[in-house]
């Protein structure tokens, strides 16, 4: 059960997350496509909690987690790798999900202290040509990414405990709307 605008309330002990941790909590459950079972009071976080609200209304996200693909996701990368890191020295996680209509869906995890830039490749998604072109659609912000398109990786800065949550659509297939 997702525990996303709880902000503290219920059973969960002390004040809940941040409006980031929150995010980066809800975008790993879209991608995963996990049952999206919410804890908090929907009768009142609208107005409690608007920012959070938002997050959790977001129909992109929710389309990506039930993408009629129904294909899984995949970690294609991890900092510390395994086995030499244990769960709570884990900084980076990369995971990406094939969705319809040629579609992939990228999450960049920072679970770090500070902000990091982070690179996701062509190689590390699978992709079949380093120098195939991408549109990017921000799934967070329900618009083309302010990169527009990309070749090789893709890049962000991914605050503390937050994602950068994205939708690669391959150009030679993209139509003048990528949304989800």
């Amino acid at each position: 059960m997702l525990t996303v605008c709880m902000y503290g309330k219920g059973a969960i002990p002390g004040g809940g997350q941040t409006l980031s941790e929150y995010r980066a909590q809800y975008s790993v459950w879209s991608i995963m496509a996990s049952p999206m079972l919410h804890g908090a009071d929907l009768r009142t976080v609208q107005k409690e909690h608007p920012d959070c609200h938002k997050l959790i209304i977001n129909a992109d996200i929710i389309k990506v987690n039930q993408d009629p693909a129904a294909l899984p996701a995949r970690m294609v990368y991890q900092h510390p790798p395994f086995p030499e890191a244990t769960t709570g020295e884990i900084v980076q996680q990369i995971f990406a999900r094939p969705l319809s209509g040629g579609r992939t869906a990228l999450i960049l995890l920072n679970r770090g202290e500070a902000s990091l830039k982070m690179t996701a490749t062509w190689k590390q998604l699978g992709f079949a040509s380093s120098s195939e072109k991408f549109a990017v659609y921000d799934v967070i912000a329900q618009k083309p990414h302010a990169v527009s398109s990309v070749a090789g990786k893709f890049e962000a800065t991914v605050p503390s405990h937050d994602v950068s949550f994205v939708i690669l659509t391959p150009l030679a297939t993209s139509t003048t709307n990528i949304a989800v």
